[in-house]
């Protein structure tokens, strides 16, 4: 039995602290975020204090850490300003949603209609 409490024990010393926010996000903003995007600020932020004090590193990894958030964001957004003015039909929303191709050149046109879904 003592041996598995001294395990439990080094366990618990080996947990990581929370990354140190100070100076890159402020605190009040911090906790008006849910949790799921607190917890992106949180995970940016730990990976920028690892590459603070390298030289030549790539900071991409930090904002790849932010993406999923922003895309969420982006996308509740999108739809709380569309939801009134969008048709509430399928057919309708197809349409509503096909673009406008008359006036563009028809080899350009292939170009504008394969992003679409059937």
């Amino acid at each position: 039995m003592p041996l598995f409490a001294a395990a439990a024990q080094a366990d618990a010393d080996k947990q990581e602290k929370a990354p140190e926010l100070k100076g890159i996000v402020d605190e009040t903003t911090l906790q008006a975020l849910p949790p799921r995007y607190r917890k992106a600020v949180e995970q940016a932020t730990m990976l920028f204090r690892f590459f603070e004090n390298k030289a030549g590193m790539n900071y991409a990894p930090v904002f790849n850490a932010l993406l999923g958030s922003l895309d969420e964001a982006a996308r509740g957004l999108l739809v709380r300003r569309l939801r009134l003015a969008m048709p509430s039909k399928v057919p309708d929303q197809k349409t509503w949603f096909d673009p406008y191709l008359r006036e563009v050149d028809q080899r350009m046109q292939i170009h504008y209609k394969t992003w679409r879904r059937t």
